[in-house]
Parts: C-alpha cells; structure tokens; sequence
C-alpha cells in the first residue's frame, strides 16, 4: 500500500491562511473591547439620565420659571401692601395726634373758660351811675368819674382787672351806641381822658352824630 503522502502547503496558502487567522484573532481581541465599551457609555447614559430626572423632578416647582415670576410678583404685592399699611398707621397715627392735640386744645380752651371767672359786672347809666343795684357785682358809683363827654374812668377797683368787655346799652331806643374799653397795661400806663390813678376807660361813641357821647353801657371783668 502506498503510503500517504503529504503535499507541502504552497506560499500562497500558508499567506492566505496566516491572514484569515490573524484577522480571526484580531476580531476575537477587539469585540470584547467594542462590547465593553458600548456597555459603559449605555450605562453612562442611562444614570446620568436617571439622576438629571431625580434632580429635576425634587427642584421642579422651583425651576419653573413662570413660578418664579408670580412668586417675586407676590413678593412684591405683599411689600407693597405692607408699605400700605405702614402709611395708613402712620397716617392714623397722625391723624390720633392730630385729635389728641385738638383734644388737648379743646380741654385748655376748655379750662381756660372754666377758670376764667367774671369778677366784676356793672349797667351804668349815661351819667356814670350805677342803672340797677342788683345788676352790679363788685363795681360802685365811686369807680366810676364821667370827666368829658361819652369818657368813663374807673378807679379804685378791688382787683386788678385782666380783660374786660363793654357794650352799649341799647334799650330805649338809642341802637346806635359803640362802645369800647381799654385796661391800663402795662400797669400805670395813663388813659387818654382820664386821671392817673385811672385802671379802666370806657369811651361811649355816637354812631348818629359821629362823635363821643354820654350814652348807657354795659361792662364786665374776667380774671
């Protein structure tokens, strides 16, 4: 029997074989590389993904813009109506100083009136004598001196008069009386008309005749 011989591979195969083998390999080495590779970057992707969602998702209400927007905008309103009623307590404020302090005028005004006590009244007739003992309260005949026409000089007073207020006595049909009175101040300043010793003038004018004449009055002291 003829044994079996073995023809030897030509150059063109043994190159040809080599190069399927070195391309089998090299293809054998890469996958595992080229797998890896896409696992991971899908990985990446996919928790990367997953995180931006977690964070998104917790910061959402906060990352909305219109939300944003209406949120400084209520802001805003509620600085504007806290400055609001900053004024309007300020102005009640104010406005409660305001009526404190008319309140507070009102009472001194008030206790003014009350303490202002009429210490002395009298009705003279055109002489300089008193009309009616009745109507008179700490004024005598010998207060008053009728020195001229429509002039009446008080003297010797039992107080030191402070205001006094004087008006024609218009009954009787004489209406056209203006009367007028005038204190000695300060103390010691003489009146016209009337001696020194003098603290009060009264001075009676006929509006008729446009001059000074002995006409009935009236008068009254306050303290």
């Amino acid at each position: 029997m003829k044994g079996f011989k073995v023809s030897r591979p030509s150059p063109a195969m043994v190159v040809s074989v080599v190069a399927m083998s070195l391309a089998l390999i090299g293809t054998a080495v890469a996958a595992p590389a080229a797998v890896e590779r896409a696992i991971t970057k899908s990985k990446v992707k996919k928790i990367a993904k997953k995180q931006a969602n977690k964070v998104v998702s917790a910061r959402e209400a906060s990352l909305n813009v219109n939300s944003a927007k209406t949120a400084d905008s209520a802001t805003n309103a509620q600085n504007a109506t806290n400055a609001q009623n900053a004024t309007n307590a300020q102005n009640a404020v104010n406005a409660q100083n305001a009526q404190n302090a008319t309140n507070a005028q009102n009472a001194t005004t008030a206790t003014r009136a009350t303490n202002a006590n009429t210490i002395a009244y009298g009705m003279f007739e055109a002489n300089g004598t008193v009309s009616d003992p009745e109507r008179v309260k700490n004024l005598a005949n010998s207060n008053v001196t009728n020195p001229t026409a429509g002039t009446y000089c008080f003297v010797g007073l039992t107080f030191a008069p402070r205001s006094a207020m004087t008006t024609g006595d218009s009954g009787f049909g004489e209406i056209d009386t203006l009367a007028s009175a005038r204190i000695s101040t300060p103390t010691g300043t003489e009146l016209g008309g009337c001696p020194a010793a003098a603290t009060v003038r009264v001075l009676t004018f006929d509006v008729s005749d446009a001059a000074l004449a002995n006409r009935k009055f009236i008068i009254w002291f306050q303290d």
